[in-house]
């Protein structure tokens, strides 16, 4: 298995990356092998971190996005913890299949099934938001 080294990682304004004026916060930068990576946990700044993204020439995470149709095709299936602000094993699930779905998906159709705990249904709908926001 190869190991990805992290560079950076934590909160960024935009008007670091490219002298960008306005302030766009992005939850997470990461490089691996050289390949800038932009994670993004809100749905509300999505469109302008994309546009981040596409500007400085990385890859963009949708997580928010995966979130939020899944939560619009699923209404049922529960991603926060009781604290309204964290996500819960489903939320962490789909972030990390959000993941996968952008860096890895070029060399494989479909998310592969691990034993979370989770509903076989609950998975197959979390892998199923996942690949339905990476594929647009």
């Amino acid at each position: 298995m190869k190991k990805w080294p992290l560079l950076s990682a934590g909160k960024a304004s935009a008007s670091g990356f490219c002298g960008l004026p306005r302030f766009v916060e992005l939850q997470v930068v990461v490089r691996l092998d050289s390949t800038r990576v932009l994670f993004i946990g809100n749905s509300f700044t999505a469109r302008n971190d994309i546009e981040v993204g596409r500007t400085i020439g990385a890859t963009v995470v949708p997580v928010g996005l995966a979130w939020q149709h899944c939560l619009a095709a699923h209404p049922a299936i529960v991603l926060h913890d009781k604290d309204q602000s964290h996500p819960n094993l489903a939320g962490s699930y789909l972030a990390a299949c959000t993941f996968y779905a952008t860096l890895f998906i070029g060399q494989s159709k479909s998310i592969p099934n691990l034993d979370m705990g989770l509903a076989a249904q609950t998975v197959d709908a979390l892998h199923e938001a996942a690949l339905a926001t990476t594929r647009t």
